[in-house]
């Protein structure tokens, strides 16, 4: 930093432990589907039974932070000019922290 380094380009941060949050995040979503599919299927005077297909979609990694690029194109976008080195309205850069998240489609038989 003293040097003058304001960025790094092509950085990737990972976790030792992503098949743990992976395996998380699933079962958190197969639950919440159940849950909306008992609400809605409750407004239609029905009852959800066994689930008969699930299928998981594609999951990615996504980090609380724009990247330099999105960056970049934000303020494209605006019409201003990029941010200085140190700007207070420039993202920080938040290490340990990614979010792992799954998405699933359940069908469940409804009674």
């Amino acid at each position: 930093m003293a040097a003058g380094v304001t960025g790094i380009h092509g950085a990737n941060l990972r976790t030792s432990e992503l098949p743990k949050y992976r395996d998380e995040a699933r079962g958190k979503a197969v639950r919440v589907a159940k849950e909306k599919a008992v609400a809605l299927a409750g407004e239609l005077g029905a009852k959800v039974g066994r689930p008969y297909a699930i299928t998981e979609n594609a999951s990615e990694v996504s980090y609380p932070w724009p990247t330099y690029a999105q960056q970049a194109n934000s303020q494209l976008n605006e019409g201003s000019t990029p941010r200085a080195a140190g700007d207070a309205t420039e993202s920080s850069f938040a290490p340990g922290r990614i979010s792992v998240g799954a998405s699933v489609s359940v069908s469940f038989i409804l009674e």
